[in-house]
Protein backbone atom coordinates (compact mmCIF):
# COMPACT_ATOMS: atom_id res chain seq x y z
CA UNK A 1 0.00 0.00 0.00
CA UNK A 2 1.43 3.34 -1.03
CA UNK A 3 1.36 6.16 1.41
CA UNK A 4 0.90 9.77 0.48
CA UNK A 5 3.70 11.88 1.89
CA UNK A 6 2.62 14.70 4.13
CA UNK A 7 4.24 18.08 4.08
CA UNK A 8 7.94 17.87 3.75
CA UNK A 9 10.04 19.81 6.18
CA UNK A 10 8.71 23.08 7.52
CA UNK A 11 6.30 24.09 4.70
CA UNK A 12 3.41 25.19 6.90
CA UNK A 13 5.05 28.32 8.37
CA UNK A 14 6.19 29.37 4.88
CA UNK A 15 2.62 29.08 3.62
CA UNK A 16 1.41 31.11 6.57
CA UNK A 17 3.99 33.85 6.05
CA UNK A 18 3.18 34.00 2.31
CA UNK A 19 -0.52 34.39 3.14
CA UNK A 20 0.29 37.05 5.73
CA UNK A 21 2.45 38.94 3.23
CA UNK A 22 -0.27 38.74 0.59
CA UNK A 23 -2.92 39.94 3.05
CA UNK A 24 -0.66 42.81 4.09
CA UNK A 25 0.02 43.84 0.49
CA UNK A 26 -3.68 43.70 -0.41
CA UNK A 27 -4.61 45.63 2.75
CA UNK A 28 -2.10 48.38 2.03
CA UNK A 29 -3.20 48.56 -1.63
CA UNK A 30 -6.85 48.82 -0.59
CA UNK A 31 -6.02 51.48 1.97
CA UNK A 32 -4.11 53.54 -0.60
CA UNK A 33 -7.03 53.23 -3.02
CA UNK A 34 -9.49 54.46 -0.40
CA UNK A 35 -7.21 57.37 0.51
CA UNK A 36 -6.86 58.30 -3.18
CA UNK A 37 -10.65 58.19 -3.68
CA UNK A 38 -11.24 60.39 -0.63
CA UNK A 39 -8.62 62.93 -1.74
CA UNK A 40 -9.98 63.09 -5.31
CA UNK A 41 -13.55 63.50 -4.04
CA UNK A 42 -12.49 66.19 -1.57
CA UNK A 43 -10.62 68.10 -4.29
CA UNK A 44 -13.52 67.82 -6.74
CA UNK A 45 -15.90 69.24 -4.13
CA UNK A 46 -13.42 71.98 -3.31
CA UNK A 47 -13.30 73.19 -6.91
CA UNK A 48 -17.06 72.77 -7.32
CA UNK A 49 -17.15 69.93 -9.85
CA UNK A 50 -18.83 66.55 -9.54
CA UNK A 51 -15.61 64.90 -10.73
CA UNK A 52 -12.17 65.81 -12.03
CA UNK A 53 -12.39 63.90 -15.27
CA UNK A 54 -14.06 65.34 -18.36
CA UNK A 55 -15.80 62.18 -19.48
CA UNK A 56 -17.90 62.07 -16.32
CA UNK A 57 -20.49 64.40 -17.84
CA UNK A 58 -20.68 62.16 -20.92
CA UNK A 59 -21.41 59.07 -18.83
CA UNK A 60 -24.11 60.87 -16.82
CA UNK A 61 -25.68 62.19 -20.03
CA UNK A 62 -25.74 58.69 -21.52
CA UNK A 63 -27.25 57.36 -18.28
CA UNK A 64 -29.98 60.00 -18.56
CA UNK A 65 -30.78 58.90 -22.13
CA UNK A 66 -31.07 55.28 -21.00
CA UNK A 67 -33.31 56.22 -18.06
CA UNK A 68 -35.57 58.37 -20.27
CA UNK A 69 -35.66 55.86 -23.11
CA UNK A 70 -34.32 58.34 -25.66
CA UNK A 71 -31.64 57.49 -28.26
CA UNK A 72 -28.25 56.56 -26.83
CA UNK A 73 -26.36 59.69 -27.91
CA UNK A 74 -24.47 62.60 -26.50
CA UNK A 75 -23.76 65.98 -28.04
CA UNK A 76 -20.19 67.22 -28.04
CA UNK A 77 -19.30 70.55 -29.60
CA UNK A 78 -22.76 70.65 -31.15
CA UNK A 79 -22.37 67.31 -32.94
CA UNK A 80 -24.29 64.20 -31.90
CA UNK A 81 -22.30 61.04 -31.20
CA UNK A 82 -24.24 57.78 -31.21
CA UNK A 83 -21.52 55.20 -30.52
CA UNK A 84 -19.17 57.13 -28.28
CA UNK A 85 -19.22 54.73 -25.32
CA UNK A 86 -20.43 51.21 -24.64
CA UNK A 87 -23.67 51.17 -22.63
CA UNK A 88 -22.45 49.10 -19.66
CA UNK A 89 -21.34 51.85 -17.28
CA UNK A 90 -24.08 54.35 -18.24
CA UNK A 91 -26.61 51.53 -17.71
CA UNK A 92 -25.17 51.00 -14.23
CA UNK A 93 -25.45 54.75 -13.51
CA UNK A 94 -29.02 54.85 -14.80
CA UNK A 95 -30.10 52.09 -12.42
Amino acid sequence: MATVPHRIGNAEPADRSARTALALILGVAFGLRVIAAVVVQWYAQRIGKPCLFGDTAIYWELARTIREGTPFKVDQSGMPHFALRTPGYPLFLAA
